[in-house]
């Protein structure tokens, strides 16, 4: 069982996986986090996820899977803000619809 879930970016993609996880009880902590923290924190009283981390980095601490619900543009972005807090463990994920800038900007980052 994955302990910790951090989702960045709690859209339509990121709420609805982050819901699904919960409703099945497939990881103990769900963790949202975005660029605004106080926009996020209705997604608690409506069970889409169990807190709302204060900021991105601190959100990713201690994680075992990370998802990436961003726009693709930004994901380079997110990658350098979280990398030094990730553990070697650490799996990262992502729900953008293209897959190459990704890889590539996560081969410039790590």
């Amino acid at each position: 069982m994955i302990e910790r879930m951090v989702i960045i970016g709690l859209g339509l993609i990121g709420g609805s996986l982050g819901l699904a996880v919960k409703q099945r009880g497939l990881c103990r902590d769900v963790v949202a986090c975005g660029r605004d923290p106080v926009k996020l924190q209705g997604a608690v009283p409506r069970g889409i996820v169990d807190r709302v981390g204060e900021s991105w980095e601190e959100a990713v601490d201690g994680a075992d899977l990370v998802v990436l619900a961003t726009p693709v543009g930004v994901v380079e972005t997110v990658l350098r803000k979280i990398a030094p807090r990730l553990s070697p463990e650490t799996i990262i994920t992502d729900v953008g619809s293209t897959k190459c800038s990704l890889i590539d900007a996560a081969q410039r980052v790590f």
